[in-house]
């Protein structure tokens, strides 16, 4: 997946985020996750990834659409996109990691707060 398909893959999770569009923004969070995997050339790795990220699918969506939660998520894959692009490294790695921290937190109905993810 080349880095074009990933701000667009983004900007549309944020998009669907915002509209309520709860199955979009799932596939295309989905989409965004794995592709740097596929970029491993290891499909037997994204097919277990896949997979995992299937069974933890989450319930509640519309609850945290409502509250605007999968809207910032969607916003924390355009932030990350923006440093990568800006070769920043480090910072990327620091985004990614408030970025799990924030999304294990809001999937398990609880609010998490990192500095990394400028929070």
């Amino acid at each position: 997946m080349q880095r074009p398909q990933f701000r667009r893959l983004a900007e549309e999770i944020t998009a669907a985020a915002r509209d309520g569009d709860l199955a979009a923004f799932v596939d295309k969070d989905r989409q965004f996750h794995l592709g740097p995997l596929e970029l491993l050339g290891n499909r037997r790795l994204v097919t277990m990834v896949a997979q995992l990220r299937d069974q933890a699918r989450m319930q509640g969506l519309q609850k945290l659409a409502d509250q605007g939660e999968l809207t910032q998520s969607g916003e924390e894959h355009i932030t990350l996109v923006d440093a990568i692009e800006a070769g920043e490294g480090e910072r990327a790695v620091e985004l990614m990691r408030g970025h799990l921290v924030h999304s294990r937190g809001i999937w398990a109905g609880r609010t998490e707060h990192t500095t990394a993810a400028g929070h």
